[in-house]
């Protein structure tokens, strides 16, 4: 069976209520359970709006058939959810075999960082898993006998979204071993492989700040990101300690957090006018309590990278007598030295286990700098993603990619364009093995590792929360080991906590629905 015709034809399974459902498929219109009139109609190319939060979760519970062709289990979990104000889409598929469940598996609803895992997928398949993001330091000489560069010293981001710190440490101790030890030009930051550091446009203005909400660009450094690490005095009423790991620079620091009975600290980062970042901190810290560690966002990428090497050079012998600057490096500069990223397959395994939206929208602008679109954008990204599922047969209808990430409001994706993007990666040796690895295990590690303990060897998914969103999208398998492709979308009110228990309870019976059938292992897989 064509794994890509998940809604080309009517697919159905028989109602609720027939007790243990049969395995043939059905004939039900739509492949809904309904009449195609019965529903809304979702205009191509059209974000769901405007209406309230609230009016959009109850137009999604109107569309619902009264009657849905669900195993029983899954059902219960459907009507338990619907009668606390939920909407739920879900859909579930053995790879090259039949739809085990379907339910509103069209509609278009918010995805949270489910939406990281169409972006994982079309990297590894126009990139391929060895791809990389180097960062280069070029020049338009080399070092004289003595050591000093006479002229400046280009760093040529390449959009890797893993660039540590120590990685930082590690090039410039690189370059010193090659002689370098005076640059007498300013050392330059070229940003230019991607669009001006910044958020999409489709992020909410509000900003917090966490490392999720950070600036991103070519030449970024640990996530765009510090720790503040405050610590407590000696005596109630004297001033906390702060430190920042890894580097100090990049940051400016107004500390008013005194020594007390309790630790009660507020966060705030503000942008100061020559792009570096202003971390306050209130409140107060605990005699004797432990350090309070908080990550928090940087602004401009470029200029943090720039402060940390001005910071580091010198004790990786390295003089800067120019200082720093921006710039783009010129045509006829040559490599001095290089700094790998790690491969894609790596940078996914970190994208998705964690959930990192500036990974996420990296690796999106990414691939159309590797076409070769200069200064790419978020725009030019999303253009090779919608590529990407066209050519997959990906049902379209109802789809709004505004990020890669998930965190803008205006992201809809559906159940049915989730499960077959699961497919596809299934059946591409050359780069679904590395995604199915990237993806958390339950009760085991990354997002999941507190969550659906009881499934664990068996479940392996992407998970997606923000308020009022709670999303999976995965593989799990059944006791005799065949994979089912699956995704849950649960969305509320926007003023409500993620109903993450409810897309678990659904996960759970899904999985319960598989083991039901008792089908024997798949031995092709």
């Amino acid at each position: 069976m064509d794994v890509h015709r998940l809604t080309s034809r009517p697919l159905a399974v028989p109602e609720i209520g027939r007790g243990r459902y049969a395995r043939r498929l059905g004939g039900a219109r739509d492949g809904q359970g309904a009449h195609p009139s019965s529903r809304p109609s979702v205009p191509r190319g059209r974000i769901i709006g405007p209406m309230s939060p609230a009016g959009l979760v109850l137009a999604l519970l109107a569309a619902a058939p009264s009657a849905s062709p669900l195993p029983p289990a899954v059902a219960r979990e459907v009507r338990s959810a619907e009668a606390r104000h939920l909407a739920v889409g879900l859909a579930a598929r053995f790879p090259g075999g039949p739809v085990l469940a379907r339910y509103r598996a069209a509609a278009p609803m918010r995805p949270a960082s489910v939406m990281k895992l169409l972006t994982a997928a079309c990297a590894l398949e126009r990139l391929g898993p060895a791809y990389r993001f180097d960062t280069e330091f070029v020049a338009r000489g080399t070092p004289d006998a003595g050591g000093t560069l006479h002229g400046p010293l280009w760093a040529v981001g390449g959009g890797d979204p893993l660039l540590r710190a120590e990685d930082l440490w590690a090039a410039l101790r690189e370059l010193r071993a090659l002689g370098l030890r005076r640059i007498e030009g300013p050392l330059v930051g070229d940003a230019g492989r991607l669009e001006a550091a910044g958020r999409p446009p489709s992020w909410p203005a509000e900003r917090a700040p966490d490392p999720y909400d950070a600036e991103q660009g070519a030449l970024s450094l640990a996530w765009n990101s510090v720790e503040a690490i405050v610590r407590p005095a000696g005596r109630r009423g004297a001033p906390a300690a702060v430190g920042l790991f890894p580097v100090r620079a990049g940051i400016e620091v107004v500390n008013s957090v005194r020594t007390a009975d309790a630790t009660r600290i507020e966060v705030s980062v503000t942008r100061r006018p020559d792009g570096r970042a202003r971390l306050a901190l209130r409140g107060t810290i605990g005699l004797g309590s432990p350090p309070f560690r908080r990550w928090v966002r940087l602004e401009d990428p470029a200029a943090a990278f720039l402060a940390a090497a001005a910071e580091l050079a010198p004790a990786a012998g390295i003089e800067l007598a120019g200082g720093v600057d921006r710039g783009t490096a010129p045509p006829d500069a040559r490599p001095l030295g290089r700094r790998a990223s790690p491969d894609l397959a790596t940078v996914i395994r970190a994208l998705l286990k964690h959930s990192l939206n500036g990974a996420a929208e990296t690796v999106l602008r990414g691939l159309a700098a590797a076409d070769g679109v200069p200064r790419a954008s978020t725009g030019d990204g999303l253009l090779r993603l919608r590529e990407c599922l066209a050519a997959w047969k990906v049902p379209l209808r109802g789809l709004e990619l505004r990020d890669g990430s998930g965190l803008a409001p205006s992201d809809r994706l559906t159940a049915d364009a989730l499960v077959s993007v699961l497919l596809r990666a299934w059946e591409r040796p050359a780069w679904g093995p590395e995604l199915l690895v990237a993806l958390p295990r339950a009760g085991e590690d990354g997002s999941l590792a507190g969550r659906l303990g009881g499934l664990r060897g068996r479940l392996r998914a992407k998970t997606g929360s923000l308020r009022g969103v709670a999303a999976l999208a995965g593989y799990a398998w059944t006791r005799g080991g065949r994979p089912v492709a699956f995704a849950v979308l649960v969305n509320g009110a926007a003023d409500r906590p993620a109903p993450t228990g409810v897309a678990d309870r659904l996960a759970r019976a899904i999985v319960a629905a598989a083991d039901e059938l008792e089908i024997s292992p798949d031995p092709s897989r």
